[in-house]
């Protein structure tokens, strides 16, 4: 009978699940993409649909579906265990409620709270008013449906009871963030309240209360489709006396810098039309998926952030920014703008006009025509177009002044273009628009200091810190994949013994050890197949990424043995300069401390070392 790790492997390809989060594109036997663990330029991250294993030859990250899940969503294997048995529609045996993870204590919480508020929208006689509002607004049943929203009653402890009454325990309950707790954390009550069981819970819930109250319900989802948080729209004829809309604070499951609402839906259309539209709300979203444009997403309760970029540009380089038409989106606008450069994504915008007694934002202008929302996105302009139009509009090109803040604005901006052609032609436009001579706008340019972007370079710390291995840590794993694939393995691993050098990755040396164990079993026949199934799955992934880097160097049969012969030397050498250089500080600690003895028996080491490294 099959593990539920061998069952889920057997289900799920490695091409599926890593596509899922990155953009991958063919390269003979394998796929490629940029690795999502580091900074690159050149693809050298590598997926083996044959040997079912990644690899990313650039910061040596690599493995199968289960360490691929664990490194991007930043989880241990248990839970990604849960989430590819979820995926590939595997049955994991029932857990005793004690044993199971914090983390998965709160996934239950926030899935069994969505369908409390989906029964609350869809039964209750006070949710009659939302249901009317939402269709209203133009979202129809089939997206009320898929985006589960729902409504939080206006009752102090409707859900945190209903959670309670299914074995969930107070302190949980707080830290999935659906609850808050003491009431003097939050300022959002009501001045007045409208039945005497909003009264009564004042003092009942003095240790905490529901989170959520007679509001519209957002599920926020995560990339598996799982529900992490939520954001909470007044509803309809409520005062607004607190925040239109409050969002689940920071929890185990919901870095609100690392989730993007609606990217769940639309990761694979993103990746088909190879461009990303952000919006700004919920809403927004819901509406452009509704109409077709399901390669839409929002930033999910804050402010866009370098990390949501970052997971965009996973699926896609090119962005197009669609924001309201208001002072604040224009300002999130720019923001967003100078982020997306940063992060080397094509920026495009979306040029909305703000009309004076009606509402801007796409789901208002998908609700009046939705025709002219894909009008609008095919009409998305670039970042110089959209500063031009911008500038124009703030200040008037009829007046010195207005001349004098449009060149303050524009000029800088336009010297940060790398083509000369372009630059001049974007000169040449604002000469014509403000009616000046190029000339003045082209002396202008040349007096304009820009600041250096401090940009991380390739090969900088931050890729050390993704884990790339040492020189000798590589070395070790070719030498030992070379010997695999080599005829004279057992010639091979008897010179690697004999050369008394043990290798610093422990993986490595249990590899090594095992199959010098089997080769004295099997001397004459060794299967390579057969072999690796006496391992353990993390010594047979191990082997497997070996073979898969020597694979994809495409080493020929007629250099193979020279280039084992290099690798052993370099392997060698390597293992001496080590050794040396741990010598040269045990030998100045000796002198320090005048121990003579160990002084000479280190100086003794050191020559013979040094003698052999020469040899």
């Amino acid at each position: 009978m099959l593990s539920p790790i061998d069952e889920i492997k057997n289900k799920l390809d490695v091409v599926e699940v890593v596509s899922g989060y990155i953009k991958l594109t063919k390269a003979g036997r394998n796929f490629k993409a940029r690795c999502p663990f580091h900074p690159e330029k050149t693809p050298s991250f590598m997926v083996s649909p044959e040997r079912q294993i990644w690899h990313c030859f650039g910061c040596g990250k690599g493995g199968d579906i289960f360490g691929f899940v664990k490194e991007i969503e930043n989880i241990d294997f248990s839970e990604a265990l849960r989430v590819l048995a979820q995926r590939a529609g595997v049955v994991l045996k029932k857990q005793n409620p004690k044993l199971k993870s914090e983390k998965q204590r709160h996934y239950e919480i926030c899935e069994l709270s969505a369908k409390f508020f989906e029964k609350q929208l869809s039964d209750s006689r006070a949710a009659a008013r939302i249901r009317k509002y939402l269709l209203e607004r133009g979202i129809n049943k089939e997206s009320i449906r898929s985006w589960r929203l729902g409504y939080a009653p206006d009752d102090w402890r409707a859900l945190s009871n209903f959670l309670k009454s299914r074995g969930y325990r107070d302190e949980e309950i707080i830290k999935s963030g659906v609850v808050v707790e003491k009431m003097t954390t939050d300022h959002r009550l009501p001045t007045t309240a409208k039945n005497s069981a909003v009264v009564r819970s004042q003092s009942a819930a003095s240790s905490y209360y529901d989170r959520f109250r007679n509001r519209i319900i957002f599920p926020i989802f995560d990339l598996n489709g799982q529900i992490v948080g939520f954001a909470g729209r007044v509803a309809p004829g409520q005062k607004e006396e607190s925040a239109k809309y409050i969002n689940t604070p920071q929890t185990l499951i919901y870095d609100k810098s690392g989730v993007l609402y609606g990217l769940d839906k639309a990761k694979a259309d993103i990746k088909t039309k190879n461009y990303c539209i952000l919006v700004e709300g919920n809403t927004d979203v819901i509406m452009s998926h509704q109409t077709g444009f399901k390669n839409s997403v929002a930033s999910s309760g804050t402010a866009l952030t370098e990390n949501h970029l970052k997971i965009i540009k996973r699926y896609t380089e090119n962005l197009i920014l669609a924001f309201d038409a208001d002072l604040a989106g224009n300002l999130a606008t720019k923001r967003a703008i100078d982020l997306a450069v940063a992060s080397g994504l094509n920026v495009k915008i979306i040029q909305q006009e703000e009309e004076k007694e009606e509402k801007s934002d796409p789901a208002a202008i998908i609700k009046k025509n939705p025709r002219q929302w894909a009008k609008i996105i095919s009409n998305a302009v670039g970042i110089i177009e959209f500063y031009f139009q911008n500038a124009f509009a703030q200040f008037d090109a009829s007046k010195v002044s207005g001349k004098k803040e449009i060149a303050r604005t524009l000029l800088p901006l336009i010297k940060k273009i790398p083509d000369k052609i372009e630059q001049n032609h974007w000169l040449q436009e604002l000469a014509q628009k403000l009616k000046v001579k190029e000339k003045v706008l082209e002396e202008a340019i040349r007096g304009i200091v820009l600041k250096k972007e401090m940009a991380p370079r390739e090969g900088s710390k931050q890729i050390v810190s993704g884990g790339i291995k040492s020189r000798l840590a590589n070395l070790e794993e070719e030498l030992v994949g070379l010997a695999l694939i080599s005829e004279n393995l057992g010639k091979i691993i008897k010179e690697i013994s004999r050369a008394k050098h043990r290798f610093t990755s422990p993986r490595i040396q249990d590899v090594f050890e095992n199959l010098k164990q089997y080769l004295q079993k099997v001397p004459k026949s060794f299967d390579l197949k057969k072999w690796q199934r006496t391992l353990s799955n993390d010594l047979t992934n191990q082997v497997e990424q070996i073979l898969f880097r020597l694979e994809v160097q495409n080493i020929s049969a007629d250099n193979l043995e020279k280039y084992l012969s290099s690798c052993f030397k370099l392997w060698q050498k390597e293992n001496i300069r080590q050794r040396l250089n741990n010598l040269q500080g045990e030998i100045k600690e000796h002198e320090k401390m005048g121990e003579k003895g160990k002084l000479n028996l280190c100086l003794r080491e050191f020559r013979q070392l040094a003698g052999e490294l020469v040899e």
